[in-house]
């Protein structure tokens, strides 16, 4: 079940950042290759949620703790260093604005704009630190000042994972905006 937003009951949680896009019209889409995208894009979500777990715990003190803490360094600057490489490789995409949901996502309308009705494939860099880009199958809705797409053919165990990224993403990103001070307004 999708998780709703609070500020509207009824509507989907929507998480609101900017990253790399990258958009394929008339990406061919058969059942094996959608299988296998399916497949692709659960490892990916997977190996991001490992990352965040192992980012957000803290690290021991002492003994083998430390000594994990230590490997996981270094582990960590060879994803940087590894994503880097890629990113100069495949030509890494200027981020835009991206609203994205378990059902759906919306990018402003510049460049190429696609046409309502096009199907085709939508390419998201999530992590800098997995350089290897979520790439989501999308039939175009509407096009304005924003492009918006849903999600086809995703399947039930993606769709889960999606929300649960996108809840925890959401989540960091409301917990950041409470703990930064508001603007004075007096002034």
């Amino acid at each position: 079940m999708a998780e709703q937003s609070p500020a509207n009951p009824g509507q989907p949680l929507v998480y609101e950042t900017r990253l790399p896009l990258e958009w394929l019209p008339d990406t061919p889409a058969d059942a094996g290759r959608l299988a296998d995208l399916r497949q692709r894009n659960l490892r990916l979500l997977r190996q991001l949620d490992l990352l965040e777990q192992q980012s957000a715990e803290p690290g021991e003190g002492h003994g083998a703790g430390q000594e994990l803490a230590r490997i996981e360094a270094k582990l960590d600057l060879l994803l940087d260093l590894v994503g880097d490489l890629l990113a100069r490789q495949i030509g890494a995409r200027a981020p835009v604005m991206v609203r994205i949901s378990a059902g759906g996502l919306q990018w402003p309308a510049t460049g190429p704009v696609p046409v309502v009705g096009a199907l085709g494939e939508v390419r998201l860099v999530l992590r800098p630190e997995l350089p290897q880009p979520l790439c989501l199958p999308v039939r175009i809705v509407a096009v304005g000042a924003w492009v918006e797409a849903e999600f086809r053919d995703l399947g039930e165990a993606l769709v889960e994972m999606l929300e649960k990224t996108i809840f925890r993403y959401h989540r960091r990103q409301v917990a950041q905006a409470r703990s930064t001070p508001a603007p004075d307004a007096g002034r």
